[in-house]
């Protein structure tokens, strides 16, 4: 009989510890699953870098245009402001004598010029002329010392009542133009004009 006991003995303990592990099993199914672990988020991309802005500098200095030549003058000529005056030199007796008398028209580009060898060596007057002209007098430097403007002609007078225009002081040529030019040329006393492409002689450079 005392055999028998231990038997029983050890069933009753598998029973019982079967039952516990029943219910540990039961109790461990009833509990809540496990939160899941959370994915790796992924990292921000960083800012792009913004660009510094340039300072921006002295706006650029246009680049100066040249001014164009000017067109190349032929033959003698006399500028004065905007004005190029065609000149015929008198450098003979007969034009000398002659200036521009006898001519109905005078261009107004077109002037006849004196050129002294001596300070005052000659003066103006009106004989045969036909039409107003303006007398210019300059200096050895080209610049003007006077101007007898608008001078009328004197049709029909003897040379002895004819008005002699003389030389102011410091004057070494004298210019013959169609009336009203020194005005719209600029022609004033202290005016310098230049001449261009006068033969050699006197006052002519």
């Amino acid at each position: 009989m005392d055999s028998g006991h231990p038997a029983r003995m050890t069933g009753a303990a598998l029973a019982l510890g079967a039952a516990a592990l029943v219910l540990l099993l039961a109790g461990c199914a009833g509990l809540p699953p496990p939160p899941p672990t959370p994915a790796p988020t992924a990292a921000s991309p960083a800012p792009a870098p913004t660009a510094t802005p340039r300072r921006a500098g002295p706006p650029a200095t246009p680049t100066p245009v040249p001014a164009p030549a000017p067109t190349a003058i032929a033959g003698p000529a006399i500028v004065a402001g905007q004005c190029v005056l065609r000149i015929d030199v008198a450098d003979t007796m007969e034009k000398s004598m002659r200036g521009l008398s006898g001519q109905p028209r005078i261009p107004l580009d077109y002037g006849m010029l004196w050129l002294f060898a001596r300070e005052g060596e000659t003066g103006i007057w009106m004989k045969d002329m036909l039409v107003p002209i303006d007398i210019v007098w300059m200096s050895r430097e080209h610049r003007v010392l006077r101007v007898d403007a608008n001078t009328p002609p004197q049709p029909g007078a003897p040379d002895r009542e004819l008005k002699i225009y003389s030389p102011p002081p410091g004057a070494f040529s004298v210019l013959e133009i169609a009336a009203g030019r020194a005005a719209a040329c600029g022609m004033a006393p202290g005016v310098a004009v230049d001449f261009v492409n006068l033969p050699p002689g006197p006052s002519s450079r």
